[in-house]
C-alpha cells in the first residue's frame, strides 16, 4: 500500500491525524474539513469481549465461530456486532471501521487478526 507522501504529492492536504491514522482530503469548494470521531468514546460503550465487524471481507465472517470458541476457552463470551450500514462503520469504536475488538471499552484490535494473534492477546489482556 502506498503511502500519503503520494497523496500530498497529487494535491491531497492533511486535515487530521489520530494515532496511526492520517486523514487525507482534496477540498473542491469552501466547507469545513472533515475530522475523525472520537472512537475511544465509543469503545467505551462495550462491555465484555466485543467483535465488531462488517461484512467486507470473507475472512472475517469466516473467522467468527472459530474465535467464539477461543474467547469460550477462557471463559469469556465473544458477542458479535455486524455492521450493515455506511453510518455504522463511521461510528466504529476504531479508526479503521470495518473490524474491531473491544474488551471492557478497550480497544485490542483495530484490524483483522488471525486465531492465534487473537489468542496471545486474550492471553496478555486476561492475565493482566
Amino acid at each position: 500500500m502506498t503511502g500519503k507522501e503520494l497523496f500530498l504529492k497529487n494535491g491531497f492536504a492533511l486535515i487530521d491525524s489520530k494515532g496511526r491514522f492520517d486523514l487525507l482530503a482534496i477540498k473542491f469548494k469552501e466547507t469545513p474539513d472533515p475530522v475523525f470521531i472520537d472512537w475511544e468514546e465509543k469503545a467505551k460503550n462495550f462491555k465484555g469481549l466485543n467483535l465488531i465487524y462488517t461484512n467486507q471481507c470473507l475472512l472475517f465472517v469466516k473467522s467468527i465461530d472459530e474465535m467464539k470458541t477461543t474467547a469460550k476457552q477462557y471463559g469469556e463470551e465473544l458477542k458479535i456486532t455486524e455492521m450493515k450500514t455506511a453510518a455504522e462503520a463511521q461510528h466504529s469504536p476504531s479508526g479503521f471501521g470495518v473490524y474491531t475488538i473491544v474488551y471492557n471499552g478497550k480497544l485490542l484490535a483495530d484490524h483483522y487478526i488471525s486465531n492465534a494473534r487473537f489468542r496471545n492477546i486474550l492471553d496478555k489482556e486476561l492475565k493482566s
